[in-house]
């Protein structure tokens, strides 16, 4: 079977369904397969040159995951066809002003990509967004305007989220989501702003994030050359390299996030990649025991409470929010 049909194999398994594999207290937490277009993908070994799945209505990155405990895929699963990535629903995008048509065909292409999650906004800020069918929604002091085109990602999966996308006066860019699976979900990410050819990451424009209750991971993502402090009482703080980080089985290392829209790529269970260098190193969620030493680590961290009592990670643990 051909490295191509391998990699589509697995895009289809990720985008089939949101259930994600039960976790397991006596192994090392591998990011789980996305269940959203937000979702999270690791791949060991890296694949380099496997080809993107695309249909003719649009384009879109795949998950792709890891075989696991030696598993190999079928000819059978592999003969499977892959499903649409992103199917346009309304509006047309060739009379678009050139700038907007220029966002969409940027930012389409990350939808499957993890990195995207660095750019969402804390949910607690986006609970006010207002109807998803609005034409203008009110936002972080700014008036957003609902461009005229939509469009389904993922559309035969339980997973599928309708996407929209948004621009304000000062023409800042944002993307908003909306469904998956039993619990529906409304996220924004953003703002984007036009910076000569392509768009980046407007960090400075973004709503101030209330305080965190508990804790938060500390703000280190200046420079990709400087190692972040660590979560006060974090067991995996003492790593001072990605190399001894990723060799301890508790912890992984934390992903640098830059402001362009390059994805970081393909992942390894440490959360190391190439495209988005190590700047620090933090416990895996599944290795913290006390609801305390949970929720330091939030977002990244979630405390189950009643009968569970654990820590896990509702993203993955190379998700930095």
């Amino acid at each position: 079977m051909s490295r191509g049909a391998r990699v589509a194999t697995l895009v289809v398994l990720a985008v089939t369904g949101c259930r994600r594999p039960p976790e397991r207290a006596d192994v090392a937490e591998a990011p789980g397969i996305a269940d959203r277009v937000q979702g999270i993908a690791a791949v060991a070994p890296a694949l380099p040159d496997a080809p993107v799945p695309s249909n003719d209505a649009g384009t879109g990155g795949g998950a792709t995951a890891p075989a696991q405990d030696g598993a190999t895929i079928s000819d059978e699963a592999a003969a499977a066809p892959a499903l649409p990535a992103l199917v346009w629903k309304e509006g047309d995008r060739a009379s678009l002003p050139p700038q907007d048509a220029h966002f969409l065909e940027l930012i389409v292409p990350l939808f499957g990509d993890f990195h995207l999650v660095a750019f969402r906004v804390p949910p607690e800020q986006t609970a006010e967004l207002g109807p998803r069918d609005a034409a203008e929604i009110p936002f972080g002091g700014r008036t957003l305007h609902r461009l005229p085109v939509s469009a389904t990602q993922d559309p035969t999966s339980t997973g599928a989220l309708d996407v929209t996308f948004w621009k304000s006066d000062d023409d800042l860019y944002y993307v908003r989501t909306f469904g998956g699976c039993v619990a529906a979900s409304d996220f924004l990410y953003g703002p984007f702003r036009a910076q000569g050819d392509t768009f980046a990451f407007a960090r400075d424009a973004r709503t101030a994030a209330p305080p965190a209750d508990g804790g938060s991971v500390p703000p280190c993502t200046a420079s990709k050359t400087t190692w972040c402090p660590p979560v006060p009482g974090d067991r995996c703080g003492g790593h001072q390299d990605a190399d001894s980080c990723a060799a301890d089985s508790r912890c992984v290392v934390r992903p640098f996030y830059d402001d362009s829209l390059r994805p970081c790529g393909e992942i390894d269970f440490a959360c190391r990649s190439p495209g988005c260098p190590a700047i620090g190193c933090a416990a895996r969620c599944n290795q913290l025991a006390t609801e305390a030493e949970c929720t330091a680590q939030a977002p990244r961290c979630s405390w189950a409470g009643g009968s569970a009592q654990r820590c896990y990670s509702d993203w993955g643990d190379c998700a930095w929010l």
